[in-house]
């Protein structure tokens, strides 16, 4: 009969060889837990329609930045000679 070592034969083995220091039970409800994480392609798409409607958010604010602006570009201030107010001018 020929003997070899195996090494490490199963999940649980490999874990300690890499580090893992819990126990075979709490090893056991991780991979348990792990089977009933969410979907990630589900997470994936989520995300990727989180990232478009920002972006179209983000353009946006930037059409409706462009308009303050240029409606800001009409505006002048100037002290009143007369009685040292001040004197707002909107001009188009």
């Amino acid at each position: 009969m020929i003997w070899e070592d195996l090494g490490a034969v199963s999940a649980y083995a490999i874990a300690l060889e890499k580090g893992y220091l819990g126990t075979k039970e709490d090893f056991a409800q991780m991979l348990i837990n792990a089977a009933t994480l969410p979907d990630v392609d589900k997470i994936v798409q989520s995300a990727q329609k989180a990232t478009e409607e920002s972006k179209n958010q983000t353009k946006e604010a930037q059409i409706l930045t462009e308009t303050i602006k240029k409606q800001t570009n009409h505006i002048s201030f100037s002290i009143n000679s007369e009685d040292g107010g001040l004197d707002i001018v909107y001009t188009e």
